[in-house]
């Protein structure tokens, strides 16, 4: 993809989408009681985010991880529909918030219309 992006000349950006499972600690909760075996403090719950941003790095592609934003945020409001791994109304303007963000500090925005 991001050859495809190269050749066309255009920026090519992953955003890491957080797993509902990462983001709150009730569906946590809720799994790691039904499942005893399972030991919160051995979760490492930005591991699979970590091997992505690992290969966009080596791999010079630009990456919006937005796990820690989503995991602060989410400590106080509901980001996910209920049971559903949606993201919510909350959740989609965090989302949106954070990909502007990061396009307009990368300069990667496209050029506003000359009106």
């Amino acid at each position: 993809m991001k050859d495809w992006c190269d050749q066309r000349k255009v920026k090519f950006v992953i955003a890491i989408i957080p797993d509902q499972f990462q983001v709150d600690q009730e569906i946590r909760e809720a799994v790691l009681n039904r499942y005893k075996n399972i030991a919160e403090k051995n979760m490492d719950l930005s591991h699979p985010n970590n091997l992505i941003v690992n290969f966009c790095r080596a791999h010079n592609i630009h990456c919006l991880d937005m796990l820690r934003n989503f995991q602060e945020k989410g400590k106080n409001e509901r980001l996910y529909s209920l049971r559903d791994t949606h993201w919510n109304e909350a959740g989609n303007r965090l989302g949106a918030d954070l990909i502007f963000e990061y396009l307009k500090k990368n300069q990667i925005l496209p050029p506003r219309p000359r009106q």
